[in-house]
């Protein structure tokens, strides 16, 4: 049967980079089903190369695997030919380093036939470099958990706008076609965009209890050490999405989710920032029309006082 013929229910889609040993762990993780395809997308890995063809020829006909264009390194990148190439029904995202949870095959099954856009899982996470359970996934847990109690506007409008990466929920591929929904290209934070632009697109939603996908954590992060660059593109993804929100939501959808600007400024603490860095920062936010806090400690004049006497 060619793969063409075959009837392709979920297509998961995993960019990778030089990380052969996790990659086969997330593999193991996944059925060997007919109507499961796996759409591998190498970032231009500088491992040995038969690592990667011992993985993909122990699944033949499942595994489908393609190359980022040389120069290009981007997950968003990746994921975008995943994306191109699919034919499942169904996507699910997930990142090389990652893993599925035992049985969660069934549980996305169990929406196959559904007349949902998006259905929401539970994540949890796992700290590789202190085999401990980690925190990564608390805060979309949250989300989640929330709307299965309530189920009101203020609760779907979070869970769909809030949980921003494209890990832990099945999303009807026609929905993202229809669409033209694309990653971005960006070294960091590929996915928020396309996260929100999937979120406002999809019709009808819903969310399931169960526990599907595992984040991993480990030494080594995107915010180790001084890079405001790095910086500075994610507050420009942020700003998109921002202002893709703040033009399509009504009023009452819009202050539900009350995005600040805070954030980036102790993100921009992590990534060795120094104050007067931090207040053109706060500032630029400002000028982009972002609230970063309505307390008097975050008041424009209060902090650029602040700063000018850590300054003097």
């Amino acid at each position: 049967m060619t793969q063409n013929s075959k009837k392709i229910n979920l297509s998961i889609i995993i960019p990778h980079y030089n990380s052969t040993e996790l990659l086969q762990v997330l593999i193991a993780s996944i059925p060997e089903r007919e109507d499961v395809e796996i759409l591998l997308i190498d970032d231009n890995s500088t491992e040995h190369p038969k690592r990667l063809m011992d993985i993909v020829g122990a699944r033949p006909g499942q595994i489908r695997l393609f190359y980022n264009e040389p120069g290009k390194n981007s997950a968003g990148a990746c994921r975008n030919i995943g994306l191109e190439h699919a034919a499942g029904k169904w996507l699910l995202f997930a990142d090389a380093d990652d893993y599925f949870m035992p049985g969660f095959y069934e549980k996305a099954a169990a929406y196959f036939e559904s007349d949902f856009d998006l259905v929401w899982f539970i994540p949890t996470s796992w700290n590789l470099s202190e085999n401990k359970l980690d925190r990564r996934h608390v805060r979309y847990e949250k989300l989640v958990r929330e709307y299965l109690e309530n189920k009101g506007e203020r609760e779907e409008i979070r869970l769909r706008y809030l949980q921003e990466s494209p890990w832990s929920k099945l999303i009807r591929r026609q929905s993202v076609e229809d669409n033209a929904i694309r990653f971005e290209t960006t070294m960091v934070a590929n996915d928020i965009m396309f996260s929100a632009r999937i979120g406002y697109a999809a019709g009808k939603v819903g969310a399931s209890e169960e526990v599907i996908y595992c984040v991993t954590k480990q030494k080594g992060t995107l915010t180790t050490g001084v890079n405001p660059h790095k910086l500075y593109e994610r507050v420009e993804v942020f700003l998109r999405k921002y202002r893709f929100l703040k033009e399509r939501l009504s009023r009452k959808q819009w202050k539900t989710l009350d995005l600040l600007g805070r954030p980036y400024l102790k993100l921009a603490k992590n990534y060795g920032l120094n104050k007067a860095q931090i207040c053109r920062l706060y500032f630029y936010l400002l000028r982009n029309g972002v609230r970063v806090d309505v307390s008097r400690k975050w008041s424009p004049a209060f902090v650029l006082r602040k700063v000018r006497e850590k300054l003097r």
